[in-house]
């Protein structure tokens, strides 16, 4: 068999091994909240930290994005512009009872 060959064969095998899994798709789950942005920061980035990695982000003056890391099941986004709170990645299920807590 020639070599090309054998090494064709066997890139092929590494790309098809090397794929990543497929993301989670879903649809944002939105919230309405009465408190502030920085209560809603406090409060989640508080809550979240028992759970992994909190990193906040502040893209404007009036919102925030917070980002879950280090958790199975992948990172988790949540925007904070209140009146809405919106979480914008996969909403891991373990995060469910802290983040309505803070809402």
């Amino acid at each position: 068999m020639p070599m090309w060959l054998v090494f064709a064969a066997a890139m092929m095998q590494a790309s098809a091994t090397d794929t990543p899994p497929a993301a989670k798709v879903s649809k944002p789950v939105i919230f309405q909240s009465a408190k502030t942005l920085d209560v809603l920061d406090q409060c989640l980035t508080k809550k979240l930290s028992e759970v992994g990695e909190v990193v906040a982000v502040h893209t404007e003056e009036d919102k925030t994005t917070l980002v879950l890391r280090n958790v199975p099941g992948g990172p988790m986004t949540i925007d904070l512009a209140p009146p809405t709170v919106t979480i914008t990645s996969y909403f891991l299920p373990e995060t469910r009872a802290l983040v309505k807590a803070c809402i």
